[in-house]
């Protein structure tokens, strides 16, 4: 193997590392953190959020989330606190604890931000 070669494509590798680090790392700054209970109530509630998994979730205007989920329902509660939205959430016949997150939006896709800064998937906001 042409040693110049080999190089070239190790060079091409890192550099289309790099681009894909910058890319995502600039898409990523263009969310935007939904800092209200208003504004959550005008972006999210009663539009259904698709996530890349396939599960299907609407935050309803009385508090309560429904959907679905790999052939099972999904229900719960929210509440708006300080900066945050919080739920608790069930999926078939398991109870999860409640859980904060804060939302941010980017046009029509939305994510949720874990305290560890995880976040779970995109939906798109229908």
């Amino acid at each position: 193997m042409d040693p110049l070669r080999s190089s070239r494509s190790w060079l091409g590798f890192l550099m289309l590392a790099a681009f894909l680090a910058c890319s995502s790392a600039f898409a990523e700054d263009d969310f935007e953190r939904i800092m209200t209970e208003e504004d959550f109530i005008k972006q999210v509630v009663g539009k259904t959020l698709i996530y890349e998994s396939g599960a299907v979730i609407i935050f309803l205007e009385d508090r309560s989330f429904t959907g679905g989920f790999s052939g099972s329902n999904v229900w719960g509660e929210w509440v708006w606190r300080e900066d945050r939205v919080c739920h608790q959430m069930n999926i078939g016949e398991k109870r999860y604890k409640v859980a904060c997150k804060v939302p941010q939006i980017l046009k029509k896709t939305i994510r949720f931000i874990r305290e560890d800064g995880s976040f779970y998937g995109l939906a798109k906001i229908r």
